[in-house]
């Protein structure tokens, strides 16, 4: 009966390991989140595995680091504004892992141009992105703003009420503008949604004038050339006597 007792126990032992290492296997890590904590430097977190005793944590398609125990990790010596992407697998006693589960993705902080768009200086601290308004000639306007970092997009604000929202590769966009609109930008990301920004303020282009003939003539005198610039002067009486007799000349067979 003892004998029976232990290979019973050695049974359901070895059936709950299997069930266990299926569980995992069958599984995947969710709520995978990055978040950029510098301009060389990101915080991957995830939610734990049941039956996962450590963690495997995957960049770009690369594992980078094996045997984790905690639930978060810090990764250093990144490049500055540079995407990366991560990706988390739960492993049981047995090195049986789980299947890849959400992907995160981040850009790293940085003065750099990604997609046309500036990346916002202080983007670890919470802050809102800058947002430009250049008035174009047509009752319309170039509202524009920089990129966050940790954004997964962009949502627009008109009169301070929730308008469009705009992905997070989105920079610019056309809006009307007659000088009452006031627009603003807030980004968000996971279920972080920082305050927007300031009412965007409109720009002014000055347009460049048209100089008369004297200007240009000072104009052409400080540009201070070697060359002779011959000068031409026609009154408009003389100029319609010439342009009669050249119309006389064609006409003369």
């Amino acid at each position: 009966m003892k004998i029976n007792r232990i290979v019973t126990f050695l049974g359901l032992f070895l059936l709950a390991s299997q069930v266990n290492a299926q569980n995992v296997e069958n599984s995947s890590v969710s709520n995978v989140i990055a978040k950029a904590t510098g301009s060389t430097s990101v915080q991957v977190s995830w939610r734990s595995l049941e039956d996962a005793i450590y963690y495997d944590i995957y960049q770009n398609g690369q594992r980078i680091e094996t045997l984790v125990s905690d639930t978060s990790l810090d990764v250093l010596g990144l490049q500055p504004g540079t995407l990366y992407q991560y990706f988390v697998t739960g492993c049981n006693e047995s090195g049986k892992c789980s299947v890849p589960g959400g992907q995160a993705e981040i850009y790293t902080a940085g003065t750099i141009t990604v997609d046309g768009a500036d990346v916002c200086p202080a983007t670890t601290d919470g802050s809102s992105p800058v947002v430009e308004l250049t008035p174009n000639q047509d009752g319309t306007a170039l509202l524009s703003w920089c990129q966050m970092a940790d954004a997964q997009g962009y949502n627009l604000f008109l009169n301070n009420f929730y308008d469009t929202t705009f992905d997070r590769f989105t920079f610019s966009a056309t809006v009307p503008f007659d000088g009452s609109q006031q627009y603003q930008i807030a980004w968000f990301a996971g279920d972080n949604y920082p305050p927007k920004s300031e009412v965007a303020v409109a720009t002014t282009v000055e347009l460049p004038t048209k100089l008369t003939d004297m200007e240009l003539l000072v104009a052409l005198d400080a540009v201070g050339t070697d060359t002779d610039v011959e000068i031409y002067f026609t009154r408009h009486a003389e100029k319609e006597t010439q342009l009669a007799k050249q119309h006389s000349l064609l006409l003369t067979p």
